[in-house]
């Protein structure tokens, strides 16, 4: 079990009015949990909030970058962007947008789900065959 440090209580405490909230490891850094949905995220001492092209303006307008990491192959970039320095000292305007990434998660969640399976219940790709054609002479 990882040791709590300063900043992750500080956002436990700033995050506590969105109610019960969780903050788990995750590879290099931390998944923040409100209410069991996941919408922020903190590595290396900063903190990204879910987004979407709903809120990106919001986050281009004070120039804070997307999160992202580099596998052996390719540079990854989420739909997690910092967000705002300030907000650590502005607990309602914090809570604001805590709460806008917490919608944005929601939403995403719900279309990730309504999307149509493709894989089989063993995880196996579903494979549509075409009927058989009927034999020369039988009746179809």
């Amino acid at each position: 079990m990882r040791k709590r440090d300063a900043f992750t209580e500080l956002l436990r405490d700033l995050l506590a009015p969105l109610g019960v909230i969780v903050i788990k490891p995750m590879f290099s850094g931390s998944g923040i949990y409100a209410d069991g949905q996941f919408f922020a995220l903190i590595f290396d001492g900063k903190l990204y909030l879910k987004s979407d092209d709903s809120t990106v303006a919001r986050f281009d307008a004070e120039g804070l970058q997307p999160f992202s990491y580099t596998t052996k192959s390719k540079t990854v970039t989420t739909s997690y962007r910092q967000a705002p320095e300030r907000l650590y000292d502005a607990p309602d305007e914090m809570l604001d947008w805590a709460r806008e990434a917490v919608s944005v998660a929601a939403k995403a969640k719900l279309a990730k789900s309504a999307k149509p399976r493709t894989r089989g219940a063993a995880g196996a790709a579903v494979v549509k065959l075409p009927a058989p054609k009927p034999k020369r002479g039988s009746k179809a």
